[in-house]
């Protein structure tokens, strides 16, 4: 979207990042808060351990709220002069993310500029309420699934119940705990923060899941949805993985990408076996497992057969693109399930984190994926969901009558966005 106002227009648009490692280029101006030699508050080990072992809850919400303001008291203690020096530009739009930009809140907010919020997919409860959007988050999905409950039906008065409840809580650490620490955090740069006045004074509210996916909610004018888009085509893949993927001898290519927190080296030793002996047992297939902290494929640290491939990295849009691929086992993230709809790859998803429960079952309702409970996982439950997408075209199909529907629009989202 940023690239597309950019283009769009005699715009000038900048990406505000606070970044603790050097980052790759992105293609466009970045106003940078360098916090080299500080570890970012999200790579906590305990966070790390519990997306293994507890379910993504309120509760874990609050947790990372929390490393929200802590990735911002870092930035004012020890980069105040850059945090200022973004502040004082004469922005005429700041665009914020909904979920921990703490210090974002405040550059946006002592900027002067016309704020608009950034949702990576639903509107999230709490920012509803706080919004006054009138929906009754008591009969819509829950946005954090848990307790193995992977659906949800409004007319079960269990599921009414347990929504409502958590709806809740999450006004209570968003709006109310959440709202009195930025206040604090944010002090030295804007005096008496208000959050709930912030979100009063929003111009927009930008959603970027496809809304097809969504349930029937109450929408206003200042709501708009520009996840109806595909990414751009993407660059061939290189020799080294064509190879790999074309082998005459393989039945196709199943992609294995769990994003950037998920790291399988801190698994529970059983979960970490159940899926290295599901995927060593689908010889017939190339398996391309992004492993974090793998370097070179040649050295796996876990014993797999010559059909698998462990890198930390892997072009993931250009294999999906491929006509080899026929599967991809993911967590449910917003950037996996576009590239999953638009290549029209077949999905097993198993959430982790934030609203990845929920991204699974609106997709698994829509007919072209299936879901994994990560806590009940076994070799034999990988390979019966691995089978159910590639043994027909039903989802497939249903992935391609969807994307069919959602480009169909008199003007491209991000242009319209835009």
């Amino acid at each position: 979207l940023a690239k597309r106002i950019q283009s769009s227009g005699n715009h000038s648009v900048h990406i505000q990042m606070t970044i603790y490692e050097k980052e790759l280029d992105i293609g466009l101006p970045v106003e940078y808060i360098e916090l080299f030699g500080h570890g970012t508050p999200f790579a906590s080990k305990q966070f790390v351990e519990m997306m293994w072992k507890s379910d993504y809850d309120a509760f874990t919400h609050r947790m990372a709220l929390g490393f929200g303001s802590e990735g911002c008291r870092l930035a004012l203690k020890h980069n105040r002069n850059r945090v200022d020096e973004i502040a004082g530009q004469k922005w005429a739009i700041a665009m914020v993310d909904s979920l921990f930009a703490v210090c974002g809140y405040g550059i946006a907010k002592k900027s002067n500029a016309s704020i608009v919020y950034m949702h990576s997919s639903d509107l999230e409860p709490s920012h509803g309420t706080m919004k006054s959007f009138g929906r009754n988050y008591g009969i819509l999905p829950m946005n954090h699934m848990t307790n193995g409950r992977d659906d949800f039906d409004h007319t079960k008065f269990i599921d009414r119940f347990l929504s409502s409840v958590r709806w809740f809580l999450s006004y209570y650490f968003n709006a109310v705990e959440w709202g009195a620490e930025m206040k604090g955090v944010l002090s030295p740069l804007v005096p008496n923060f208000d959050w709930l006045e912030f979100h009063r004074n929003l111009a927009f509210s930008f959603v970027d899941l496809p809304d097809l996916l969504l349930p029937p909610a109450p929408r206003t004018n200042d709501v708009f949805f520009n996840g109806a888009y595909c990414p751009a085509p993407p660059p061939p893949l290189a020799t080294e993985w064509r190879e790999f993927v074309e082998d005459p001898k393989s039945k196709g290519t199943i992609i294995v990408a769990f994003g950037t927190f998920v790291q399988w080296s801190q698994a529970p030793a059983e979960k970490r076996e159940a899926f290295r002996r599901a995927l060593n047992s689908l010889t017939d297939y190339r398996v391309i497992w992004a492993y974090k902290g793998v370097e070179d494929w040649r050295n796996p640290p876990i014993e797999v057969d010559s059909h698998i491939r462990l890198i930390s990295w892997i072009p993931q849009w250009s294999l999906l693109n491929h006509n080899k691929t026929v599967a991809i086992m993911t967590h449910g993230g917003l950037k996996s399930v576009r590239e999953s709809i638009c290549s029209a790859v077949p999905a097993i998803f198993m959430p982790f984190f934030g609203e990845q429960a929920r991204n699974a079952f609106l997709v698994r309702r829509a007919g072209f994926a299936e879901t994994l409970d990560r806590h009940t996982i076994t070799e034999q439950s990988v390979l019966d969901k691995i089978s159910s997408v590639i043994s027909s075209k039903k989802h497939s199909n249903a992935a391609k009558r969807f994307v069919k529907l959602m480009l169909d629009r008199p003007m491209d989202a991000l242009d319209e966005g835009a």
